[in-house]
C-alpha cells in the first residue's frame, strides 16, 4: 500500500509539471494533444509500476475436477480448463495447465462428485481409491507399440517357448519384431505398415533356470522398442514310466537311451518272439511286467506303447489299463504305424489316414500351436490322424496334417502319436528337436502331481514400486507365512475359499523375484522396470479406467455451480507501448514545431 501510494504521488505531481509546462507554451497549436499525450504517458508509466487487475465473474462446477495422466492430449483438456475445472495429477513431470500435484487420487473422491480422467488412466490398484466417484474417461490412443502380448514364464524343459502378441503400426513403413537371446536372433516376423497385426515367435531354449529373452521392435535399423521376456525353464517332473515295446527296434531303443540320459525311472518289456520277452529296469527295481496288473501301473505315471503291442494284450489286461487311466490319472503314449483295426477305448478317438504312394514323404513338425517347425523327418508312407471333436491335435506337419493327437480319458489323457521314425533325428545329430518332440509327449500326457502350493501375481506386467496382489492356493492348513528375499508379507484368508490367501507387495527393485513358501519351495516371479512394456501398461491402465467408468457413470444436472471472481494481471506490455507512443509523439511535435 506504501508503494502504491508513492507510486501514485509522484506520478501525480509529474503530471502537474508535465500539464503546466505544456501551458506555458507560447505556441498553442495541438496544446491538447499535448496535454492528452502527457497524462496517458504518465496514467502509462503508473501502471508499469503498480500492478494492474482485471475482476471478471465466471461460473465454476464444484463438482468436478480435472485428472492427468502420461498420454493425455492437450486439445481435449482445453475446453475443460477453460470452464475454470481444477487440474489435479500424481506425475510429478506433468506441469502443465497448472495441474497441482496429489499424492493419490482418494483427495479427488472426497472432494469432488466427478473426475475427468485424461491420458492412460489409472492402474488396477490407484482405481480402488476412488470411492465409487463418477468418472468420464478421456483416454489415450496407444500407436506404433506392442498392444498385446503373451508367452509361459514356465516351461518344461523340451517345450517351445512361445510368445504371441499384436502391435499397432501407425507409420508409413513396415516394422520387424525381433526374438532373442543369449545375443542370438532367435525369431522374427514383420508387421507391415498402417496395421494392427497378430504376431508370433517361438524357440526351443535348450537350458535350465531362470533366463531373460527380449523382443526387439526394428523400424529399419533403429531400435523403436525393447521389451524384456523373463522365462522359467523346469526341468520335468520326475516320472516312472512303464514302455511296452513290439519289437527291439532302433525307435525303441533311441527312447530307452533318452529316458536314462534324462534320469528318467522306467521299466521296459520288449516282445522277443511270441513265447519271449525282454525287460530291463533303470533307476527303478525289477517289477513283474508279464501281466498288466493294478499293483503294477500303481509304481508309473505313464505308459508308452507300441499300437501293435496293446492289440496283442489280453482284454483283462486292456481292461486294467483303460481303468488306471480313466480312475487314477496314468498317461498313455500310443506309437501306431501301421493301420490295425483295434477295439482299444481310445481307437474310435483317432482314426488313421494312409498314405497309399510309394514316394519318401519328407515332413516337417510343429509342436503345439507354434509356427516354429523342426528339422525334416523322411517318412515312407506316413500315416495322419483324422481330427474328431473332443481331441486336441499335438503335433501337426508343415500341411497342419494332424500327426500326434491327444483325448482327455477320465482323469487321465491318452496321446497316439504316427511318427515312426524320431530316431533320425539322432542320426543326423538334431537331439534338440529329438528331445523336444518327446519332452512335449511326455509332458502333456504324464499323470500330473497335484501341488501342494501354487502362487500368482497381478497384474501381469508388475513393475518395480507399485503395487502387486499375490495369491496363495494351498492345501497345507495353518496360516501360511509369505516371504519375499528379507520382507515378510501379511496374507488374509478369503471369506468364502479358505485355501485362497491374499495380499498385496510392492518391489523396492526389478528383476527377478522369489517368493519362500511354507515348505521352503521357492516361486520365481519377474518385476520389470519403469520403461518395460510402456504399450502394455498403458492399455492395462485404459482398460481397467474403461471398467470402472462405465460401472460408475457420471450423471449431468447432479454437481452444483456458482459464480466466483476471476483475478487476472493485466500484461506490462500494453502500458510499455502505450507510454513510447506518447513520449514519441511529444518529442516529434515539439521538433516539428520548433524547426
Amino acid at each position: 500500500m506504501i508503494w502504491n501510494l508513492v507510486v501514485i504521488s509522484l506520478c501525480l505531481l509529474l503530471l502537474m509539471l508535465l500539464l503546466w509546462k505544456e501551458k506555458e507554451r507560447p505556441i498553442k497549436i495541438w496544446l491538447a494533444g499535448r496535454m492528452i499525450a502527457s497524462a496517458l504517458g504518465v496514467i502509462s508509466l503508473a501502471c508499469l509500476a503498480l500492478p494492474i487487475n482485471i475482476h471478471r465473474q465466471r461460473s465454476i462446477n464444484a463438482g468436478e475436477a480435472i485428472f492427468l495422466t502420461e498420454e493425455y492430449h492437450d486439445d481435449s483438456v482445453i475446453k475443460f480448463t477453460s470452464a475454470g475445472i481444477n487440474v489435479f495429477t500424481t506425475t510429478k513431470s506433468i506441469k502443465a495447465f497448472n495441474a497441482t500435484y496429489i499424492p493419490d487420487v482418494s483427495s479427488l473422491a472426497e472432494k469432488y462428485k466427478a473426475i475427468h480422467v485424461f491420458g492412460n488412466g489409472l492402474s488396477e490398484s490407484d482405481v480402488e481409491l476412488l470411492n465409487n466417484s463418477p468418472v468420464i474417461f478421456h483416454p489415450a490412443v496407444v500407436e506404433n507399440s506392442i498392444t498385446s502380448i503373451g508367452w509361459s514364464q514356465q516351461i518344461i524343459s523340451g517345450e517351445p517357448l512361445l510368445v504371441q502378441g499384436s502391435f499397432h503400426n501407425t507409420s508409413s513403413s513396415a516394422k520387424k519384431i525381433v526374438l532373442s537371446g543369449f545375443d542370438t536372433n532367435l525369431d522374427s516376423t514383420t508387421i507391415p505398415a498402417k496395421q494392427i497385426a497378430f504376431f508370433q515367435l517361438t524357440t526351443a531354449p535348450n537350458h535350465l533356470d531362470k533366463a531373460v529373452y527380449y523382443i526387439h521392435v526394428l523400424s529399419g535399423k533403429d531400435t523403436v522398442e525393447n521389451e524384456p521376456v523373463p522365462v522359467l525353464v523346469k526341468a520335468p517332473q520326475p516320472l516312472s514310466i512303464l514302455l511296452l515295446a513290439a519289437s527291439p527296434d532302433f525307435e525303441n531303443k533311441f527312447i530307452k537311451n533318452w529316458l536314462a540320459q534324462n534320469e528318467y525311472k522306467f521299466a521296459v518289456r520288449t516282445t522277443i518272439s511270441q513265447s519271449k520277452t525282454d525287460k530291463q529296469f533303470v533307476n527303478i527295481s525289477p517289477l513283474p511286467l508279464d501281466r498288466i496288473t493294478t499293483s503294477l501301473l500303481d509304481k508309473f505315471d505313464l505308459v508308452i506303447a507300441d499300437g501293435s503291442e496293446l492289440a496283442k494284450l489280453p482284454g483283462r489286461d486292456i481292461a486294467t489299463l483303460k481303468n488306471h487311466v480313466e480312475g487314477k490319472g496314468i498317461g498313455l503314449i500310443v506309437k501306431s504305424d501301421v493301420v490295425t483295426k483295434s477295439s482299444s477305448f481310445y481307437a474310435n478317438s483317432f482314426p488313421l489316414i494312409e498314405t497309399r504312394d510309394s514316394i519318401q514323404h519328407s515332413i516337417k513338425l510343429n509342436l503345439g500351436d507354434t509356427s516354429h517347425s523342426t528339422s525334416q523327418l523322411k517318412i515312407e508312407q506316413p500315416l495322419y490322424i483324422r481330427y474328431v471333436s473332443g481331441t486336441q491335435p499335438l503335433v501337426r506337419d508343415q500341411h497342419l496334417r494332424i500327426v500326434a493327437n491327444s483325448k482327455m480319458a477320465g482323469k487321465g489323457k491318452v496321446i497316439l502319436t504316427t511318427i515312426p521314425n524320431t530316431f533320425t533325428w539322432q542320426l543326423s545329430g538334431n537331439n534338440k528337436d529329438y528331445s523336444s518332440y518327446w519332452s512335449w509327449l511326455i509332458h502333456k500326457a504324464a499323470k500330473k502331481i497335484p501341488l501342494q502350493e501354487v502362487w500368482s501375481v497381478t497384474p501381469s506386467v508388475p513393475q518395480i514400486n507399485e503395487a502387486v496382489h499375490v495369491q496363495l492356493q494351498t492345501s497345507i492348513a495353518g496360516i501360511p507365512q509369505a516371504q519375499s528375499g528379507e520382507d515378510f508379507m501379511h496374507l488374509e484368508q478369503h471369506i468364502y475359499l479358505p485355501y485362497q490367501w491374499n495380499g498385496m507387495y510392492w518391489s523396492a527393485s526389478s528383476g527377478w523375484q522369489p517368493f519362500i513358501a511354507n515348505n521352503g519351495n521357492f516361486y520365481w516371479w519377474y518385476v520389470y522396470g519403469k520403461s518395460d512394456w510402456k504399450g502394455i501398461k498403458a492399455l492395462e491402465k485404459i482398460n481397467a479406467t474403461k471398467k470402472y467408468a462405465a460401472a460408475h457413470p457420471y450423471k449431468s444436472g447432479e454437481e452444483a455451480t456458482f459464480t466466483t471472481d476471476s483475478i487476472t494481471e493485466v500484461p506490462k506490455i500494453y502500458f510499455f507501448l502505450l507510454f513510447i507512443i506518447c513520449a514519441g509523439f511529444l518529442w516529434f511535435e515539439k521538433k516539428y514545431k520548433d524547426g
